[in-house]
C-alpha cells in the first residue's frame, strides 16, 4: 500500500519539511539581569538571558553563509579558527540534505541503491538535530517547535521509507 502513494507521502514530507524549517530551531541570546523584563518578540531563557527564535531557514542561511565564506578565508590566509569548525560547519548541513534526495527521488526512477542513501540521509540528519536539541536542553524547549517538529518529521519518514523498501521486492532491505 505505502509503494502505490509513495511519491503522494513524499511530496508532502517536502511541505511539512519546509513547515518546520519555517518554525523556530534555536534562541539568538541576549545577556539581560533578571531584574529587567524581556520584551517581545524575546522570551526569558535561563539566567540572565533573553533569546530570539530563530527559524531554521535562518539558521541554515547563517551556517550556510559561514561555511561558503571559509573556503575563501582559507585560501587568504584570514581564517583564524580550526579544523574543527570547519567540519562543524559542514555537519551542520546534513539536516538539509533529505529535501534534496527525496526531490531526486520524486524526479528520478528508484534504485535501491538510491533509495538506501535516502534512508541514510534522514538517519544522519535525526542524529543531529537530536545533537542541537540536546545542546539547547537548558532552554525551555516548547518554543522550539519548528525543531521538534523536525525531529518528529524524520522519524515519521524513517519509518514510511523503510516499510517501503520492506515491501518493495526489488529492494534488498
Amino acid at each position: 500500500m505505502i509503494n502505490q502513494n509513495i511519491a503522494i507521502i513524499r511530496a508532502g514530507v517536502l511541505i511539512l519539511f519546509i513547515v518546520a524549517l519555517l518554525g523556530p530551531w534555536t534562541f539568538d541570546t541576549v545577556n539581560v539581569p533578571r531584574e529587567f523584563a524581556c520584551s517581545a518578540p524575546f522570551i526569558r531563557l535561563n539566567g540572565d538571558f533573553c533569546g530570539l527564535p530563530i527559524s531554521g531557514i535562518q539558521f541554515f542561511q547563517l551556517w550556510i553563509g559561514a561555511f561558503f565564506y571559509m573556503p575563501f578565508e582559507l585560501i587568504t590566509g584570514g581564517f583564524t579558527g580550526s579544523a574543527r569548525e570547519f567540519l562543524l560547519g559542514l555537519s551542520i548541513i546534513l539536516p538539509l540534505i533529505p529535501f534534496f534526495t527525496t526531490l531526486f527521488l520524486l524526479w528520478k526512477k528508484e534504485t535501491p541503491q538510491l533509495r538506501i542513501v535516502h534512508l541514510t540521509a534522514w538517519v544522519l540528519a535525526l542524529l543531529l538535530a537530536l545533537a542541537f536539541m540536546l545542546l539547547q536542553t537548558q532552554d525551555p524547549l516548547i518554543p522550539l517547535w519548528g525543531l521538534l517538529f523536525y525531529i518528529l518529521l524524520t522519524v515519521g519518514a524513517i519509518v514510511i521509507e523503510y516499510l517501503a523498501a520492506r515491501n518493495n521486492p526489488a529492494s534488498n532491505i
